[in-house]
């Protein structure tokens, strides 16, 4: 027992020695810091793009017909030899193009440079370059009507408020935007991004979380991500395995597969093919003109407002989809299997201008209902 216990001592000794052994070769590393920075006059037609990994990149805006671009770069090594050999091995370089300027962050500068820098972090990471060891940080001021291109890898960004046209190719790492009022191009891979407004844009989204407050005219293509959307116009959507949360849509059109799709109102049209997911619509106006939904194993929750009136064509399985009460639709079955059935005829409070619904579903649940009546939002809109 004696034994046992000596071990288990000498055991959390040891442990405790190779922690402290670690944390001061940590304190020993080396690190070196250098900025470089560049200006440039601009004019209206400009466009700057940068490529950058190791870092984050910071873009500012200003009232100058000019631009500035300062970039740090941190070496870090297990003594000063080690870490100004990977400074050397690091460079930026400025091209000037027609209307414009291009910058790279090069990081193979020298022949034969993986073996010898793989050596240098021996016992460090096993991931060469990784942030710990080697950080490029750009901070720029640029005009609002200058045109963006930015690429950047395991870093974050920063967009002030901008007029002119943003294209931005980001993964791992995180975005923030201002409002973006010029055409807008997102390419987000493993990035989570929190946005305040686009006007006209595209977002394309991998494995990513999106966080929008407003856009006006938007293309989303997703595949593996979370995204939050307060109030969109008009949206075009191409989703797959996505969690999706909307509070205000105006017009939405597009198809999911595999995706979890929740809108909290659907102010005028919703046209959507949906497969192998759920889809819940959590008020659609009185006023809408269209509910368009095709649906194949999709469970597919529908409330519109109390005052509502629509023309409705509903296909379900039989079993599978819940009416309201006395809903006084003529309902048959679509074949002679007398599997599904098809419901029709008018639903809600009658008045002049009715919307349409036509919901097909193979398989999967329906349910469609009416809010109650809400007398504070009755007294709002009339």
């Amino acid at each position: 027992m004696k034994q046992l216990r000596d071990w288990v001592y000498n055991f959390w000794v040891l442990l405790f020695l190779m922690v402290i052994g670690i944390q001061c070769l940590a304190k020993d590393e080396a690190k070196l810091t250098k900025t470089i920075t560049k200006g440039y006059k601009v004019s209206v037609g400009w466009k700057l793009e940068l490529h950058n990994k190791y870092g984050d990149m910071i873009i500012d805006t200003w009232s100058k017909d000019s631009m500035a671009i300062a970039i740090t770069i941190t070496a870090m090594g297990k003594n000063d030899d080690a870490a100004e050999r990977l400074m050397q091995r690091t460079d930026i370089q400025f091209n000037s193009v027609t209307n414009g300027v291009v910058v790279f962050t090069q990081l193979d500068k020298s022949d034969g440079w993986l073996k010898d820098f793989w050596n240098e972090l021996s016992g460090y990471s096993q991931t060469l370059f990784s942030k710990d060891q080697l950080t490029i940080d750009y901070h720029v001021y640029i005009p609002e009507y200058l045109d963006l291109e930015l690429y950047n890898k395991y870093g974050d960004v920063y967009v002030a408020e901008r007029l002119a046209t943003t294209r931005l190719d980001i993964s791992n790492g995180n975005l923030k935007t201002e409002d973006l009022t010029g055409e807008v191009d997102l390419n987000l891979r493993f990035c989570e991004a929190d946005i305040s407004s686009i006007l006209h844009g595209n977002i394309s989204l991998k494995s990513s979380e999106l966080n929008l407050e407003a856009a006006n005219n938007l293309t989303l293509q997703s595949n593996s991500s979370t995204i939050y959307l307060r109030s969109v116009n008009k949206l075009r959507l191409v989703s797959r395995t996505d969690k999706i949360s909307i509070s205000e849509v105006g017009h939405m059109e597009g198809r999911s597969s595999f995706s979890k799709i929740r809108l909290k109102n659907i102010e005028q049209l919703l046209d959507l093919e949906t497969n192998y997911g759920t889809l819940t619509l959590e008020r659609v106006d009185d006023d809408f003109s269209e509910v368009l939904v095709r649906g194949k194993s999709t469970d597919m929750d529908l409330t519109f407002e109390y005052m509502a009136y629509f023309n409705t064509i509903i296909v379900a399985k039989e079993g599978k989809f819940d009416l309201p009460e006395n809903h006084g639709l003529k309902q048959v079955y679509t074949d002679g299997t007398e599997k599904f059935i098809r419901s029709t005829g008018y639903l809600g409070v009658h008045k002049s201008a009715p919307g349409e619904v036509n919901i097909n579903a193979q398989s999967g649940k329906v349910r469609v209902n009416f809010a109650p009546f809400d007398a504070q939002s009755y007294h709002e809109k009339n």
